[in-house]
């Protein structure tokens, strides 16, 4: 198994992939996220062509960017931390 955690240690939250919820096409469900942690490191969403738009969700877009150096990713859980986890559901 690869890198599954997010942590954000500015911010005291994670994100645990698996917990990333999958979009659904009709009956069919399909892996149709997009990697969270590229969304929430964004700069300049809103800006123009190829920005992500999600009534839901474009709200999160670029809320990691000014903590990027306190990101860290890894393979096993972080459980005696205690930060927060968030599911960023970033579909198209």
């Amino acid at each position: 198994m690869g890198y599954r955690f997010i942590y954000n240690h500015a911010l005291k939250e994670y994100i645990d992939i698996l917990h990333c919820p999958h979009c659904c096409d009709g009956d069919n469900w399909m892996q149709s996220f997009i990697s969270p942690l590229l969304l929430l490191i964004a700069m300049g969403n809103g800006c123009g062509v190829g920005d992500y738009y999600n009534y839901e969700n474009e709200k999160l877009v670029g809320t990691w960017c000014d903590s990027i150096s306190s990101v860290e990713i890894t393979i096993e859980p972080k459980d005696e931390l205690g930060y927060e986890e968030v599911h960023p559901d970033f579909c198209y």
